[in-house]
């Protein structure tokens, strides 16, 4: 018995990345290509997990927590690239003084993304001058830049945030929107009521005449003198 082989595109598909924080370890240096699409906030750094300023990513809608922890807000990218040996899709967190270096990388450059050995080290991601082997791909959602919104909301953990931005079209990340899922409903309810009003019954068209009132009539008179109650079995009153 042989076993089949999927072919290629075969089973589920996701038509999206899935982007995960690449922490970088200090001394280390890695190869990697540019999937463009970095988003820069205003935030809290933080070794337990960076976090954004509410009160900036909101227009002061939000309160932030961490302004009123004194935790100073910093200037922080999000770039995102593919690792080279196995183009899983990664991002690393950089800082402000990085953004002059990954404003000047185009889609799909082959970058070196690295930290230096000595103690509060930030990662640095610079292009390469050799630019071989190129990137390649056959996934459309990869020849475009990136959209690291829905990763990013994950990492954060914020409902408060994420519940603002779906409610919100102005806002600086922007997520799709779910249909409203009143609009099914209304539309579901008003085809049963229109296929409840086209049933009318046997008695149809009687409603508002006179017929129907003198078969009911009837009908009450008969029942009535059906359930008249026998005078067998009563005692005579006494005198």
């Amino acid at each position: 018995m042989k076993l089949p082989n999927a072919a290629p595109g075969e089973g589920r598909q996701s038509d999206r990345d899935h982007w995960n924080n690449w922490e970088v370890a200090g001394g280390q240096k890695h190869h990697a290509y540019y999937a463009g699409g970095t988003q820069w906030f205003v935030a809290h750094p933080s070794d337990k997990g960076t976090k954004p300023c509410l009160e900036w990513m909101t227009g002061g809608k939000l309160p932030c927590r961490w302004c009123h922890a004194a935790k100073v807000p910093q200037q922080i990218g999000y770039v995102p690239v593919f690792r080279a040996v196995d183009y899983r899709p990664l991002f690393v967190i950089v800082y402000q003084e990085e953004r002059e270096w990954i404003e000047m990388l185009r889609l799909h450059d082959r970058v070196q993304v690295g930290r230096e050995s000595e103690r509060g080290a930030r990662i640095w991601v610079r292009v390469c001058l050799d630019q071989t082997p190129a990137f390649t791909t056959t996934l459309a959602r990869r020849m475009v830049e990136a959209d690291i919104t829905q990763s990013l909301l994950t990492l954060w953990k914020l409902p408060d945030l994420t519940a603002w931005l779906t409610t919100t079209s102005d806002n600086p990340v922007s997520i799709p929107l779910k249909a409203p899922e009143t609009s099914k409903t209304q539309t579901t309810t008003i085809k049963i009521r229109d296929e409840c009003e086209q049933y009318t019954g046997p008695l149809a068209g009687l409603a508002e005449t006179e017929e129907l009132y003198e078969v009911l009539k009837e009908r009450i008179i008969e029942r009535t003198k059906q359930n008249k109650p026998s005078a067998n079995g009563k005692h005579k009153p006494k005198v």
